[in-house]
């Protein structure tokens, strides 16, 4: 009688300790099903807008290349002085404009440039041409002073580094910025689908550790031996089961890992494109000496000679004298 109560305690003991696995199992593989289901939704989601980003960065590079190079020609633009000279007055200001240009030739001419001095005489000129045109400049006199402004700019120190971003380029740089984004949220979530797969491999691993206990278990309990083979086919099925979790958590850590190498590809061709439009940019950044060198073309005709009549000398002179005594009163 005792052997026998022993025997039901041991059994009872054997049963309570097979009996108690299912449940946290259970919970185990739950987990680990949504957590990997959640996985492959966010991989699909950032695939999709990647793609959409993609297509939409290819369709807009050839509008921000040929914006680029429309904004290259039009800085380039030649530009021509015509001053009419059917009145006297008109005679006698494009007469002042011619002086006052080849003065600021000569300014510009001497090594090195005086350039607080050639900006004063520029500011000074250009202002006194407004006056005199009251209102009514000529569309060619209009682009001698919008660029002598832009060389007194220059002169007076502005740096041509801090001139404005084109828009294509702004547009490409905040992409450039998006794509890095994505590209950290991407190995952020490989990070995340490891550790996943991590979890999933020592779970793997736990269920078949206890699988060897339980067929032990089941050798050593031949009373028990129904009860362990059942056991043992459920913990079978559950190591197939986060078997086949792992299979899909690492399938879902490769297909980011080509989402990654995708982004990667498209964050050097938005690299590249960024370095062709600021090497444009800084070809650009010639237009003082470009400004220059149009300045200096400039043809200065209809100028009097040293033998001039007394009266276009007298006109020269006080003209000279209007200059001189506008310059003294901006100075002052």
């Amino acid at each position: 009688m005792p052997a026998q109560l022993d025997g039901e305690a041991g059994n009872s003991k054997a049963n309570k300790g097979i009996d108690g696995w299912p449940a946290s199992l259970s919970k185990l593989e739950k987990a680990r099903e949504d957590e990997v289901q959640t996985l492959l939704e966010q991989a699909q989601e950032f695939k999709a807008k990647s793609d959409a980003r993609t297509s939409e960065l290819v369709l807009k590079r050839p509008q921000c290349l040929a914006d680029l190079v429309r904004s290259q020609a039009e800085a380039n633009e030649d530009l021509l002085l015509d001053l009419s000279v059917e009145s006297e007055r008109e005679l006698s200001n494009a007469s002042g404009i011619h002086y006052d240009l080849k003065d600021i030739q000569r300014l510009l001419q001497e090594d090195p440039i005086d350039k607080e001095n050639a900006a004063r005489r520029i500011h000074m000129c250009t202002q006194y041409w407004t006056l005199s045109c009251k209102g009514a400049c000529p569309e060619s006199l209009g682009k001698l002073i919008s660029c002598l402004g832009v060389l007194a700019t220059h002169l007076e120190g502005a740096s041509t580094t801090e001139s404005p971003i084109h828009p294509a380029e702004e547009e490409a740089r905040s992409y450039l910025g998006k794509l890095d984004a994505a590209f950290s949220e991407a190995n952020a979530e490989i990070e995340h689908g490891l550790s996943g797969r991590e979890a999933l491999d020592s779970a793997r691993l736990q269920t078949a550790s206890k699988l060897q206990e339980v067929s032990a278990q089941a050798m050593e309990y031949e009373r028990l031996a129904r009860s362990a083979r059942l056991h043992e086919a459920e913990l079978r099925e559950r190591e197939d089961t986060y078997t086949q979790h792992l299979n899909t958590c690492n399938n879902a850590v490769n297909a980011q890992r080509e989402n990654t190498d995708m982004l990667a590809k498209h964050i050097a061709e938005v690299k590249a494109l960024v370095e062709q439009s600021a090497a444009r940019r800084r070809d650009q950044e010639g237009a003082f000496q470009s400004a220059l060198a149009t300045i200096l073309t400039y043809p200065v005709k209809g100028l009097p000679s040293k033998k001039a009549s007394p009266v276009e000398y007298n006109r020269a002179m006080l003209h000279w004298l209007q200059t001189v005594f506008l310059f003294m009163v901006l100075v002052m």
